[in-house]
This record gives structure tokens, sequence and C-alpha cells, in this order.
């Protein structure tokens, strides 16, 4: 999954767009099994001054752009830090205060990654940094260790297709989707997917 995403936005990147709304929302699974980035509404060309309500979901939003309104590459990396560190923890991300703090400062009771590899929680972590300068940029990220072990496509089986139709289907929301597909035994599934 992080895999797939990062080739988007590196892609995007290329093009000296960015994002600025990266949240599970907003990561679609195709049907060839491929992850893909999605609503582009509140795109924008790096660097340029966004106008206020453009910003995208302030749960996802890096510290520096809620307080220059200025997005970046970086903004869009730690946007996607913080998505694939809900997904993989079930975290519930906040706008502010002290627990948006806390995820921010990498005060995460360890109990929520019980399924989460340290090196993968390693570069969770170096995507979230709060010095933007700090963050690795697209290429980093998939040069890392963790991303570059990925060498497979998992293939999604008739079973698990038609439970992600059926929770497509019932319009459930994103949390309802995690909790359906990566409940009890599908555990497995949730690390091949990372």
């Amino acid at each position: 999954m992080l895999k797939d995403l990062l080739r988007g936005l590196e892609h995007l990147h290329g093009a000296n767009l960015l994002h600025n709304d990266i949240k599970p929302e907003n990561c679609l699974l195709s049907n060839g099994g491929f992850w893909k980035l999605a609503d582009f509404g509140c795109s924008s060309v790096d660097s340029e001054p966004i106008a206020a309500g453009d910003e995208g979901d302030g749960r996802y939003i890096a510290p520096e752009v809620l307080a220059t309104m200025t997005p970046t590459k970086a903004s869009d990396v730690f946007s996607l830090g913080l998505t694939i560190l809900e997904i993989t923890t079930y975290l519930y991300m906040v706008a502010n205060g002290a627990e948006r703090q806390a995820i921010l400062n990498g005060q995460i009771p360890n109990r929520f990654f019980k399924s989460v590899s340290l090196e993968l929680r390693g570069l969770l972590g170096l995507m979230k940094h709060l010095d933007p300068g700090a963050r690795p940029n697209c290429a980093e990220c998939l040069d890392h260790p963790t991303i570059k072990s990925v060498r497979y496509r998992f293939k999604f089986s008739g079973s698990v297709r038609t439970m992600v139709n059926n929770v497509s289907d019932a319009n459930d929301s994103t949390g309802e989707m995690k909790r359906k597909l990566f409940d009890g035994n599908n555990n497995d599934l949730k690390k091949r997917m990372m």
C-alpha cells in the first residue's frame, strides 16, 4: 500500500504539484489491487500559498502548513505518514489538542504497534518529523529498506474482493471498512498489504 501511494505521490511531485489532502478516505484500492491517491480538489503548485479552507483535512496537515498556509512536498509526505500510521495502528487522528501533540511527538503506546514492524515504525517517524527539512522525500522513502523489501504484489482473492465491494456498497465509513477487512484472522492480510 505505502509503496503504491509513494509512487503516485512521487509522480505528482515530479510535476511540481501537491495533493494537500492525503488521508485514508483519499487512498483507494483499484480493481487490479493497486493503491491510488484520489480527490485532487485541494491540489496546488508546490510552495505556493493557499487560501484558508483549501488546506485539506486538519487531522493530517503538517504543522508548518497550519502556520504558514504554504504547503510543500514535505507536507504531503507528512500527511501520508500520518495516514499510514492511522491505518496500521487504528489510531484516530485528531486535528488539535494534547492527543495530536502526543502523536506528533511519537508518544504512542506500544500496544498500537502490534502488527507494525520496527522498520516501518521508523520510516513513519521520519515521514512525520516535525521539521520539514528532516523529512525524506518520496524517492528517499521508496529507497528505505522497509519499502525496498516489498517485492511482490498481493492479489486479492474473490472472497476479499467481495468483502471490499460489500463494504463499499454499504457506504460504510473508512473506520468500519478497516475493521471489517482487518479484524480477527485478517492480520496477515493487513501485513501483506503494507
